[in-house]
């Protein structure tokens, strides 16, 4: 598993998904396959919604449990083993345990994190709970995550994990809402420094829509027009939290057809109103079809796109 994901606070499912939403957005990698979101309802019931294929864009479930003030998510490639819930086991009313790397890994007569479930459901903290797993067995491949029913979230990586090169962790607390993110071989562009900083940002921080500028999640309205101009910009409409307007400077764009990389990393990004937003963290490709941009053939969901604070 690639990603592990827990919120606390008010629509803290909303929050999680935005956080896997922006790394399959900039990151590349083994994501945007299976993924597994868990919430804990007010009355300490738990609801799952599941997806093998298709990450953040093919998970369905009603709206109103984004509302939910615990959640955890766990993602990462197509095709995981089922059932799909051995990521990311919870009980109701104690808590939920998600992670990285093999969090379902046998352990004794058990596994990993349902072993820190049990120390939930024991009295122990999250924290404590994961560090008496990993403590007994440093050299498992897994990164170990916990909410507990108070909303309290710890995550710690094994000894063996913490080795790697290529782990990124984050927690954010902005009013009462936390959000925490670990994650491995997932890869970004080398403009997105601290990327588990940048995905906590981009979930928990949510800009004035007034053209202040901050960091962005973003996707592409339905036919949005792209036109050939003398500079490349996108326009953005910040009550929609849309990007409604596409000008490129290459020539042959005026008669692009199909695939196209359609945004390029660095493209500076405006209100309708011609304010400053800042710039594109990534490229954006998209179908091209007489100057109207979607998503590519074939795949679900919108297209997507990230800015960062003006500069």
């Amino acid at each position: 598993m690639t990603i592990g994901i827990a919120a606390s606070g008010s629509n803290a499912g909303e929050h999680v998904l935005r956080a896997l939403c922006g790394v399959e957005t900039l990151g590349s990698g083994a994501i945007g396959g299976f993924a597994v979101l868990a919430l804990m309802a007010h009355d300490g019931q738990l609801r799952y919604a599941e997806t093998r294929n298709g990450g953040s864009d093919a998970l369905y479930f009603p709206p109103d449990w984004l509302s939910c003030e615990r959640a955890a998510l766990i993602s990462s490639g197509p095709n995981r083993p089922e059932p799909l819930q051995q990521f990311l086991p919870g009980l109701a009313g104690i808590g939920l345990v998600t992670g990285h790397r093999l969090p379902n890994r046998p352990w004794g007569e058990s596994r990993l994190n349902l072993a820190v479930l049990e120390g939930l459901q024991g009295g122990l903290e999250p924290l404590a709970a994961i560090d008496a797993v990993l403590a007994a067995y440093p050299e498992c491949d897994a990164g170990l995550m916990a909410i507990d029913a108070k909303g309290d979230i710890a995550y710690a990586n094994s000894a063996r994990v913490q080795r790697r090169k290529d782990i990124h962790s984050a927690s954010l607390t902005v009013g009462g809402l936390t959000l925490s993110v670990m994650m491995n071989s997932i890869h970004f562009p080398p403009s997105v420094g601290r990327p588990a900083e940048l995905i906590c940002e981009l979930a928990v921080r949510t800009p004035p829509m007034n053209g202040d500028t901050g960091t962005r999640l973003l996707t592409m309205a339905d036919g949005c027009a792209m036109v050939h101009a003398r500079n490349d910009k996108v326009i953005v409409d910040l009550h929609t939290g849309e990007v409604v307007g596409i000008c490129n400077a290459d020539p042959l764009i005026k008669r692009a057809q199909g695939r196209w990389t359609v945004i390029q990393n660095g493209c500076p990004a405006f209100t309708r109103e011609g304010a400053a937003l800042g710039f594109c963290l990534h490229d954006v490709v998209g179908n091209v079809r007489h100057g109207l941009v979607s998503a590519l053939t074939g795949e679900t969901g919108s297209v997507r796109l990230v800015i960062g604070a003006a500069r």
